[in-house]
């Protein structure tokens, strides 16, 4: 077998293979990640392309070398993810970066319709809570059909209205995560106060 120094093979491959991918960042969405980064510095041996991996999952994609982002799908949300982006050479794989426990999320589902129930000092209003996504509810809006709006920790599913004048009265609730707002909820039946 012959040296490195006279073999053709050893001698086009020789040199000093590229950094990690730079600047690598992951945004987290619904179902999917999304990875960007900056290109590789190859001081003396090109990149080839780069690999995206991901676990759980055992994925692992090829992209060509001048590909900077990927979008990886169809995920849990709530679940996290370590994913890893390797520069790849003429050598086979260089150096890599990776980014620990990203979870996938989304705003939470729709609050289903309120039950309401006539107390002497008021209308209590009681809701179920509503998936999150991935991302736990951190705080509820309830609102009227005549202006009233008022927040509720994620901790509290009831709340007693008080203080309202004589008519008909129908609520909602809004879920809040750290996404954002959920999709107002359905209206609850129409009370007589």
């Amino acid at each position: 077998m012959g040296t490195g120094e006279s073999s053709p093979a050893a001698t086009e491959i020789a040199g000093m293979g590229p950094s990690g991918p730079r600047g690598l960042e992951a945004q987290a969405k619904n179902e999917r990640i999304v990875l960007t980064w900056e290109s590789a510095d190859a001081p003396s041996l090109p990149v080839t392309g780069y690999r995206v991996s991901l676990s759980p999952g055992d994925l692992a994609v090829d992209v060509d070398a001048d590909t900077t982002r990927a979008v990886l799908r169809g995920l849990t949300n709530g679940q996290p993810y370590d994913v890893t982006v390797t520069s790849l050479s003429a050598r086979g794989e260089a150096a890599s970066h990776s980014i620990e426990g990203v979870v996938p999320m989304d705003r939470p589902d729709r609050v289903q319709r309120p039950t309401l129930k006539l107390k002497k000092r008021g209308i209590k209003v009681k809701w179920e809570t509503p998936d999150g996504n991935g991302s736990p509810t951190i705080r509820y809006v309830v609102s009227d059909n005549r202006g009233f709006s008022a927040e509720v920790s994620a901790e509290r599913t009831t709340l007693m209205v008080r203080g309202l004048d004589p008519g008909r009265y129908r609520f909602r609730i809004t879920a809040v995560n750290a996404v954002g707002a959920s999709r107002p909820g359905a209206w609850s039946r129409r009370i007589a106060w």
